[in-house]
């Protein structure tokens, strides 16, 4: 997270890639890309992207481009299938060595670790579309529900409420009969 006191060396990581791309920043757009990134980032964070990006990229980013490169420095699909499978062939995964994180919600998504094994290898290609499927699926919903926690709270409370209240009636209704 930046702070207020960090403004003035983001406004300058931001110009020196703009400079670099050749695009135009004004008042309104800064302020924009300050509130987009604030939050998320801290300076240096910031900077080192800005120097990735300025050198990665043929035209100037935007925040999505940032959020991106952090999603693939984190791992993606294809590096943690390499990992899968490695534990796999290994057998890991039979002492309760598992990869964590990500990779193993999409692993129990599609039937846990010891269904993956069981899996004969000229299957392995269509698991791993699978894998990769629901490995963005994941992402997208893991940065949807850490960018907007209060929605997804509430999102939650009204799933667990349909619930109760479908119970409800279906009771009320087995009462009347």
């Amino acid at each position: 997270m930046m702070a207020d006191g960090d403004k003035s060396a983001f406004a300058a990581a931001l110009a020196e890639l703009a400079l670099l791309k050749r695009a135009e920043l004004t008042q309104a757009s800064y302020a924009a890309w300050w509130r987009a990134m604030r939050f998320d980032w801290t300076i240096a964070e910031f900077r080192r992207a800005c120097e990735h990006l300025a050198k990665s990229r043929d035209f100037f980013p935007n925040p999505y481009h940032f959020e991106r490169l952090r999603a693939t420095a984190c791992g993606t699909a294809a590096s943690m299938w390499t990992a899968v499978l490695a534990n796999l062939r290994r057998g890991e995964y039979r002492n309760g060595i598992t990869i964590g994180g990500r990779t193993d919600r999409v692993i129990a998504a599609m039937g846990g670790y010891a269904a993956l094994g069981l899996a004969r290898s000229d299957e392995l290609h269509f698991r791993e579309r699978r894998f990769s499927e629901i490995w963005d699926e994941l992402a997208e919903a893991e940065s949807s529900r850490d960018a907007l926690p209060e929605i997804a709270e509430s999102r939650r409370s009204l799933g667990r409420n349909a619930g109760l209240v479908a119970v409800a009636e279906l009771l009320d209704h087995g009462h009347r009969k």
